[in-house]
C-alpha cells in the first residue's frame, strides 16, 4: 500500500505517519504539504498512491486538482476536518471525519478491512494488466496446464491473485464443472491437494456427467487421487447421471486396485445402476474373477 498524507501541519502529519506505519506494515507513507510546488515535485509519487489523507488542509486549487485525480483513479481518500467537506462531498470514494482523532480511530478499527480491500483491488489490477480473464475457466487452466518448475513462481502468483481477487474455490467452468473435478480429470494430484486445503467441496457434482471428484479420479483410473479424496471424506456411493456408482465405473474399467480401495473403505458393491445391475453383478456377469474375489466379502446375499 502507498499512502500519501497531504497536510499543512507538520506535527499532525508526523503523528498520522507513525500510526500508518504501525497499523499498515510494509506500506510506504509519503507526506507533503498542499502547496503547488510540493504537489508538482511529488507528482510521480502521487501517481502511484493507493490511499490518501487530507489532514489539516484548507481548500485551494492544488487540493481540488488532487481530489479530482484521486477520484478518477478510485483512490480512497480520508479527510479530517470540516474545511473541505462542502467542496469535496460529491466524490463517492471520499470519507469525512470531524477531526484527526476520529480519523485515527477509524483507521485503527478498520485496518484489516482496508488491507483486505486493497489486496483485492491490487489482485484485480494485476490480472487485468496482464490480460488474464477473471473466471473459473482460466483459473482452472492456469492451475493444471503449467508444469514447468521454472514457471512455478509466476503460476503461483497468478493463482494467488485469483484468490485474492475473490474467486470462489468452488466455482465452476462454463460447462458447470467444478475446479476440483477439472484437477482430477487432468490427474494433477498437487492441484487436488491444494484445492482441498483451501476448502474445495470433495462431493461437488459436475453438470456434464454428474460425477463427483472421486468419480472423475476413478474414471481416470488414478488410484493416488482417489485415495486422497477418500481420506478427505469423499462419498463413496454417489451415482452419476447415467446411474453408475464409483464401483461400477471401476469394475467396468478393470481397475483392480481401485476396486479394492473403494470396497475396503465402504463402497457398496450391491448398489444398482440404471440397468438394475450392481458392481458385483457386473463382475460376475463378465467373469472378472479377481474383482469378484475382492467384492465377495462385501456382497450381501
Amino acid at each position: 500500500m502507498n499512502w500519501l498524507i497531504i497536510s499543512d501541519c507538520k506535527e499532525s502529519a508526523e503523528a498520522l505517519q507513525s500510526l500508518l506505519n504501525k497499523k499498515f506494515k510494509d506500506s510506504i507513507v509519503y507526506s507533503i504539504t498542499s502547496s503547488d510546488e510540493d504537489i508538482r515535485r511529488s507528482f510521480e509519487v502521487i501517481s502511484h498512491i493507493s490511499h490518501a489523507v487530507f489532514l489539516s488542509v484548507h481548500d485551494n486549487a492544488s487540493v481540488q486538482f488532487l481530489s479530482g485525480f484521486f477520484c478518477g483513479k478510485g483512490v480512497p481518500v480520508y479527510i479530517a476536518g470540516k474545511t473541505l467537506e462542502d467542496t469535496l462531498e460529491m466524490f463517492p470514494t471520499f470519507l469525512f471525519f470531524d477531526d484527526e482523532e476520529k480519523l485515527c480511530a477509524h483507521l485503527k478499527k478498520n485496518s484489516k478491512k482496508i488491507i483486505a480491500d486493497d489486496t483485492k483491488i491490487s489482485a484485480f489490477k494485476y490480472l487485468f494488466e496482464n490480460g488474464i480473464p477473471f473466471d473459473a475457466d482460466h483459473f482452472a487452466e492456469y492451475l493444471v496446464k503449467e508444469k514447468d518448475p521454472k514457471k512455478a513462481a509466476r503460476k503461483k502468483e497468478i493463482l494467488d491473485c485469483y484468490l485474492a481477487a475473490g474467486l470462489d474455490i468452488n466455482s465452476r467452468d462454463k460447462d458447470g464443472t467444478p475446479i476440483l473435478n477439472n484437477a482430477c480429470r487432468t490427474e494433477n494430484l498437487d492441484a487436488v491437494k491444494w484445492l482441498c486445503s483451501l476448502g474445495a467441496d470433495v462431493n461437488a457434482v459436475s453438470e456434464d456427467r454428474g460425477y463427483t471428484p472421486l468419480m472423475d479420479a476413478v474414471w481416470k483410473g488414478n488410484k493416488d487421487i482417489a485415495a486422497y479424496l477418500i481420506d478427505q471424506g469423499a462419498d463413496l456411493n454417489t451415482i452419476s447421471k447415467e446411474g453408475q456408482s464409483n464401483l461400477v465405473l471401476a469394475v467396468g474399467a478393470d481397475k483392480l486396485e481401485i476396486v479394492r480401495l473403494l470396497a475396503e473403505h465402504g463402497a457398496d458393491p450391491d448398489v444398482a445402476d440404471a440397468m438394475g445391475m450392481s458392481a458385483y453383478g457386473y463382475a460376475q456377469l463378465f467373469r472378472k474373477e479377481e474383482i469378484c474375489a475382492i467384492l465377495e466379502k462385501y456382497h450381501k446375499e
